[in-house]
């Protein structure tokens, strides 16, 4: 690749603590495709969490989840990496604070709750989703009544009302049984995913 190239060269120019700075700022500010080849050598020079960190804040949205997939895939051996994504949660970026989320989640890291619960709250129903799956991902014991809350509000979930009955019935809780059934009507209740949760034992 070209861009790559040139970039590599100009870095190998200017040398030492100057070409870093080169390599961030073009990471950091550009968004005509030499933002990605800058945060490669980046990545190379001072390692993935380094990298990542650093691209949580691009003006590329889609470097930005690159910087979210290096952190992700550096949490399990570097503490520093787990460091950076519960940073993330702050992030001003609504997006990477989702997807920094999620990839707690993935690691039943309890500091992800407080966002998904907040999104989960929220009216953007493709971000509700993902927040609905983080939590079940998260495996926290609070989370059925948590999608029971959302379903309980004047808006009755935004249209999700449905959707989170059967995914919180899923999870078969016993002690959401009560709650269950006075939130499913009849028909609901003849469902596959309910009458798992009516059968517990």
């Amino acid at each position: 690749d070209v861009g790559a190239l040139g970039m590599r060269v100009l870095a190998e120019q200017a040398g030492g603590d100057a070409a870093v700075n080169i390599l961030r700022r073009v990471a950091l500010e550009r968004t005509d495709g030499m933002q990605t080849p800058a945060a490669n050598l980046i990545a190379e020079r001072q390692g993935e969490v380094v990298a990542g960190r650093l691209v949580l804040d691009a003006r590329d949205a889609n470097l930005r989840q690159q910087g979210l997939a290096w952190l992700a895939k550096m949490a399990p051996t570097e503490p520093a990496a787990v460091d950076a994504l519960r940073a993330a949660l702050g992030s001003r970026h609504a997006e990477v604070r989702l997807g920094a989320a999620r990839r707690l989640a993935e690691r039943r890291d309890g500091a992800a709750w407080d966002l998904l619960v907040k999104v989960l709250n929220g009216d953007d129903t493709r971000q509700m989703r993902e927040a609905r799956d983080g939590l079940i991902a998260l495996g926290d014991p609070r989370v059925v009544d948590a999608l029971l809350d959302r379903v309980d509000r004047p808006d009755k979930g935004s249209g999700l009302g449905d959707e989170l009955i059967r995914f919180a019935a899923d999870l078969r809780v016993a002690a959401s049984l009560p709650r269950l059934l006075k939130l499913a009507d009849v028909k609901e209740l003849r469902r596959a995913s309910l009458y798992g949760a009516l059968t517990v034992t």
